[in-house]
């Protein structure tokens, strides 16, 4: 099982201490300079306004767990209370996200900026893909950065327990047990489970890596006045055979709460896959509603999951103008097209590409191979897969590491232990391609 570190770890680890693959502040839009950037370019990209005139859907009867650091009170969150929701740290006040980050490396105000793509009213500045969802708010992290995921995995199954019908995550990080069987046990009872690709780092971050999560990257938007003459991948996103679909990820209008900050109506241009998969659960709220959930499930094949249909229905439904590439998914979602997409004509037994590798030493090497550093043929040999088993997640620790440190997002000493050395002593191409210094090898604890 995983260790329970949270509480330790967080307040004293050395991380995220710069912007990295983020675009600065300076020339980041704001509302009083919007860059021509309107405030509901992001749900236009998505088709958004069509599907919901067009099929009366506002996300009404869907419940959706979010999974982030809590909410605060916000006027983009207008009558959504905090104290209904789960706290898994102790505190008082429900998921009431209490704003603070004394050592300057959390998230506060995380899950209020990314709630607010999700469900924020047509009274706000911002406007969101499903305002009448049922939202299930669990604070269950104080970092987007997982290094240890026990209280993810006790959070879906929390949702699971209280009836929500979407899981939505706006974080990543390495493998773990726990949150596999868990996000399995939702997939089986028909619970559609999203999760962000991932920022930074050159390979989609689990729980979204997971074949039965969905995986969604960030794109960014036209920009003219920037150079940026249409959509494009968003150079900050994760990317790979992972990622199934794409969805704004770059300037997205979010309500903005900040520690230090009295004020309930800021609003800011977000940025990262955490609002790519938002956006993506308020269309998947969209499509349940239209629909029906029961009316759905008895549609599915033998040893078919809702999963399984969601996946081929927003694949299938997907916009390819512009090309993103083959490691962004199958295109950019497209609310309208999903609604009318005809579920009965869906392919059936739709996995994701690469996805047949569900272990933990099957996925660390489809990361190494994913890096383009390493042939693919080098990595099948099963005396390498027996071998890497044991020292696999402590790989997939240092590859997550040192893939932030290149972005001056993470720099303490990264060691490794005498067993994870040894093993990259002994095959020295995926030593190099995981940016372990060589001459370092003899000082490892």
């Amino acid at each position: 099982t995983d260790l329970q570190l949270d509480e330790i770890a967080e307040p004293e680890a050395p991380v995220i201490k710069a912007s990295g693959c983020f675009t600065p502040k300076c020339k980041k839009p704001t509302p009083d300079n919007p860059m021509g950037l309107a405030f509901d370019w992001a749900l236009q990209k998505l088709s958004v306004p069509e599907a919901k005139i067009k099929f009366g859907v506002s996300g009404d009867g869907v419940c959706v767990a979010q999974i982030d650091t809590g909410i605060a009170e916000h006027d983009e969150l207008d009558g959504l209370n905090p104290r209904n929701g789960i706290n898994l740290f102790g505190e008082p006040n429900g998921a009431t996200d209490p704003l603070t980050d004394p050592n300057g490396f959390l998230n506060p105000g995380h899950g209020t900026a990314t709630g607010s793509v999700l469900l924020s009213g047509p009274n706000g500045r911002v406007d969101g893909v499903a305002p009448n969802v049922d939202l299930l708010a669990i604070r269950a992290i104080r970092s987007v950065v997982r290094l240890t995921q026990w209280r993810v995995a006790k959070a879906v199954d929390i949702a699971r327990q209280r009836g929500a019908q979407i899981i939505t995550m706006s974080l990543g990080g390495i493998w773990s047990w726990m949150l596999r069987a868990a996000i399995e046990r939702a997939e089986r009872e028909n619970i559609l489970v999203l999760a962000a690709a991932g920022n930074c780092v050159p390979f989609v971050v689990y729980p979204a890596r997971f074949r039965n999560c969905l995986a969604v990257a960030g794109t960014s938007p036209e920009m003219p006045d920037n150079g940026w003459d249409s959509e494009s991948a968003w150079v900050g996103s994760s990317n790979g055979r992972s990622v199934d679909v794409s969805a704004p990820g770059q300037f997205v209008w979010c309500a903005s709460r900040k520690p230090m900050q009295a004020k309930t109506n800021c609003v800011g241009a977000g940025e990262g896959t955490s609002f790519s998969v938002a956006l993506t659960a308020g269309v998947a709220a969209l499509w349940l509603e239209h629909h029906g959930h029961e009316r759905l499930c008895s549609k599915l094949e033998p040893n078919e999951s809702l999963m399984d249909m969601f996946r081929a229905a927003i694949k299938g439904s997907a916009r390819t103008i512009p090309p993103l590439g083959h490691r962004m998914g199958s295109g950019i979602v497209d609310a309208l097209s999903l609604l009318e997409f005809d579920v009965d004509a869906r392919p059936k037994g739709m996995l994701r590409a690469g996805s047949d590798t569900e272990t933990l030493a099957g996925h660390t090497l489809d990361m190494l191979e994913e890096l383009g550093t390493i042939d693919a043929v080098e990595l099948k040999s099963p005396t390498l897969i027996d071998r890497i088993a044991p020292v696999a997640l402590e790989l997939q620790s240092f590859l997550l590491k040192q893939s932030l440190l290149k972005w001056g997002l993470f720099d303490p000493p990264i060691a490794l232990s005498a067993k994870a050395a040894a093993f990259l002593e002994a095959y020295p191409v995926i030593d190099e391609a995981l940016g372990h210094p060589p001459n370092d090898m003899a000082s490892k604890p």
